[in-house]
């Protein structure tokens, strides 16, 4: 299990980021894209930051390039 925290990034740069350095290939290298398995626009905008310049608060789980992927919302990828 890895945990990226990623407060400056787009959740989803980030959770690509995270699953590359997981898997040990560079983010281009990845042979799964992020949309084929979540809306990577819809994800930013669940977490984009608020009027007070924080992320709402919440987590998504999904399963991204057979790895199990926890988004919360404070930046933090999860990538088991």
């Amino acid at each position: 299990m890895s945990r990226d925290n990623s407060v400056d990034k787009p959740p989803s740069l980030a959770v690509v980021e995270a699953v590359a350095a997981k898997n040990g290939v560079d983010p281009t290298d990845l042979e799964c894209r992020l949309a084929d398995v979540i809306d990577p626009i819809a994800l930013d905008k669940l977490f984009e930051p608020t009027s007070k310049h924080e992320r709402r608060s919440g987590v998504v789980k999904f399963r991204f390039c057979e790895r199990d992927v926890i988004v919360w919302a404070d930046g933090n990828v999860e990538v088991k």
